[in-house]
């Protein structure tokens, strides 16, 4: 029975949203290791909008490569997750009553 246990602990373990919850985390830990947020958002606030896409290219193209590296880890996690929430959400549909 104990080997049962290992499986399914191991299935939960490996799934797909575990995997990706994690590389998400590990990738804001990161980004927040490396960039100060709170200095972000006071530029952002002191900028004109119409300057915004400008400043963020420009932030974009000095940045470190770590930190460029994490936001891109963070957004393919994101995608991952987005795209594989239909199909917990579509199982359950099929029991809704109409």
């Amino acid at each position: 029975m104990r080997r049962v246990y290992y499986a399914f602990m191991l299935r939960m373990a490996l799934h797909p949203m575990v995997i990706n919850s994690l590389l998400f985390i590990t990738a804001l830990f990161v980004f927040a290791r490396m960039v100060h947020v709170a200095r972000i958002i006071e530029s952002f606030q002191t900028l004109p909008v119409a300057n915004l896409p400008v400043y963020v290219m420009s932030a974009l193209s000095h940045g470190e490569v770590v930190t460029l590296l994490s936001m891109a880890v963070m957004a393919v996690a994101l995608s991952r997750v987005a795209l594989s929430l239909p199909l917990f959400v579509l199982p359950s549909q099929q029991y809704a009553v109409r």
